[in-house]
């Protein structure tokens, strides 16, 4: 009885360690498999206080603030002749910060991040002005504004401890 009892008790240890030893290979490849998806703003906070990040259209580079008080995606109208798009509906509104609207195309802007796909419902307006400030301060070219539908459709969670932006959704 007690040798009985002494193996029960080596296969239940047995077997703790074997589901510790799972756990913990399969917390590594979850962090791994997010890791792929992230997106770094460290650079961009360093030198302008805000998360930008550099995604491509085709072979342009297009530089984003990702800016979760905008309920939309915004991209400048003032440089849709150098980028792919699709148009989606003509002059809506939107409102800005300052209450001022203004009309804009809603268009369908694909974007890639490394081996990461986007395709982004942007409302497309003239930003020229505020691009221009902000190239005037900092020496960055930005060309839009990543907004909430971003964050919802991709499912991004901004980290200001690691300085990125990593997706919660399953591919």
């Amino acid at each position: 009885m007690m040798d009985a009892l002494k193996i029960a008790l080596f296969l239940i240890l047995i077997a703790g360690w074997v589901w510790l030893i799972y756990k913990v290979v399969m917390d590594a490849y979850k962090r791994q498999e997010l890791a792929k998806r992230n997106m770094s703003f460290i650079e961009s906070i360093q030198l302008t206080g805000l998360p930008i990040i550099s995604f491509k259209n085709g072979d342009t580079m297009v530089n984003m603030v990702l800016d979760t008080g905008s309920n939309v995606c915004l991209i400048n109208s003032k440089i849709l002749n150098t980028l792919h798009y699709e148009l989606v509906e003509s002059c809506k509104g939107v409102i800005g910060v300052g209450g001022n609207s203004d009309n804009g195309n809603l268009v369908n802007l694909p974007l890639s991040y490394k081996n990461m796909s986007f395709t982004l419902e942007c409302m497309a307006v003239d930003m020229s002005d505020t691009m221009k400030s902000f190239k005037d301060e900092y020496g960055v070219n930005l060309h839009g504004l990543l907004g909430t539908g971003f964050f919802t459709k991709y499912k991004y969670i901004l980290d200001f401890s690691s300085m990125v932006a990593y997706s919660l959704k399953n591919n």
